[in-house]
Formats: C-alpha cells, structure tokens, sequence
C-alpha cells in the first residue's frame, strides 16, 4: 500500500474506514518508517493543540494589557469613580472567566469517538495452537478446529459468524480464548456491553489478558465512558508493567 502524509492525516482524523483503514493499519504494522511517520503526526497534532491553548489566553491578556495605562492619574472630571485599569482588569477578569468556561467544554466535549478511532485497531489474530498450545488440554482436536474456525471468522471480517461460533463452543466449555475473540467481534459489531463482559472474562487470561485490558478499554471509550476506560488502562498498566507499547497507552490516558 502507498501512503503519504495525506493519508496518515486521514487515518489519525479517522477518514480512513472499512478495508482502507484495515489496509493502512496492516501496513503500519510491517512498516516501521510507516509507523514512525504515523507517531510522529500524533505527537505534533498534540504539541499544537497544547500551543493553541496557550496562545488563546496570551492574546486576551496581551490585549487588555495594552488598553490598559500605565499609571492610574487623576480622575477627569464627571468620569465615573473607578479608576480605568480596575475597569479595564475587571473586564479582562470576567473575559477570562468565560474563556475558561469554552476551554472546559471544550475539553469535556465528548471526543471519545475520535480517539477510539484514532487508537483501535484490529486484533492481530493468529492460529490458536501457535498462540497457546495448551488449549489442546481443554478438549478434544476438535475444540481445537472450532476455535479455529472462530478465529478465522474474525480475521475475515465475519463478525457476526465469529460470534455464533463462540456461542456454540461455549455452550460446553469455557476457553477464555473464546470469550476473548468473541468480545473482540461484539466490539466491532458495536454490542458494547456483550463486548465488556466477555472481555472481562478474558482479563484472567494469561496469554490474552493484556490485550483483553486494552480492548476492554477501548470499548468503554467507545461508549463514552472515558473515567472507567482510564482505569482499565491504568490497571493493564499495573498488571503489565512490561507491556510492549507503554507509550500508546500512557498517550491515550493523557487525552481522557
């Protein structure tokens, strides 16, 4: 796949949809100098809306400043009592106090979808005796094949059979891997509470645990809920103080 700064300004703006953006991601995935440019847009789209803040807040203090004069002098005759610059500062005060009050919605406003967009990608599957070979333990060579074709079902795109699957194979036994990817389907199906609760099941994993954290995290950002999508994070945190991408976690809780 080609890309360009163009479209990695989609992709992190969450343009890029269905199979372009699973393309892009792939490719981000196999190309390192691809994911450096990517991380690097992400930290200065960060750095500017931190500029941007600041420079608001200058400019208003900036301006009452120079309307203001430098000394107080005699009050002209038939002026009101109050000297210039208390005006002037009271004016400056009250501008102040609504600037922050835009600064805080804005801030609040519910950009939960963005980042999901901008954090979510689809779980790398793999085949599931390369991933835990001692699923084999848990039933018979064709557990192992169902799960499989589960597995498969979500590589594919075909959520919604992923998840009958696991509905099938959970009817007799419990592999947390089945609960694991079938929340991942639930997650992109958008059934967030079925995503939530089987991901939950997952976390106890020890092979799918901190993968489960992350994606449980993401799916309560989808939600909105961006205080317990924190404290999901921060708990994979703790949990997995040797987790491979740190730094996108702690990027994303500073954004909630």
């Amino acid at each position: 796949m080609e890309w360009n700064e163009e479209i990695i300004r989609d992709y992190l703006n969450g343009r890029l949809i269905g199979i372009e953006k699973t393309d892009f991601e792939s490719e981000m995935d196999k190309n390192v100098q691809l994911k450096q440019a990517v991380d690097w847009h992400k930290s200065l789209i960060a750095a500017l809306k931190e500029e941007k803040e600041k420079s608001f807040f200058r400019e208003i203090v900036q301006e009452a400043w120079q309307e203001s004069p430098e000394s107080e002098g005699e009050i002209p005759s038939g002026s009101i009592t109050t000297p210039l610059w208390k005006r002037t500062w009271s004016m400056v005060a009250a501008v102040l106090v609504i600037a922050m009050g835009f600064v805080v919605l804005y801030m609040a406003s519910d950009n939960s979808e963005k980042l999901y967009n901008q954090y979510h990608t689809p779980y790398t599957a793999t085949n599931i005796i390369d991933a835990d070979p001692r699923i084999s333990d848990e039933g018979s060579e064709n557990l192992v094949g169902r799960i499989n074709s589960m597995i498969q079902a979500y590589r594919e795109h075909q959520y919604n059979r992923a998840i009958a699957l696991g509905d099938s194979i959970l009817e007799k036994t419990q592999p947390k891997v089945v609960y694991f990817y079938r929340g991942l389907s639930y997650l992109e199906t958008n059934r967030l509470k079925e995503a939530n609760d089987d991901l939950e099941e997952a976390t106890v994993s020890k092979v799918y645990g901190a993968e489960a954290l992350w994606y449980q995290s993401l799916s309560y950002l989808k939600k909105g809920d961006k205080a317990t999508a924190k404290q999901k994070l921060s708990l994979l945190l703790a949990r997995y103080p040797d987790y491979s991408d740190k730094d996108k976690i702690h990027q994303l809780i500073s954004f909630l």
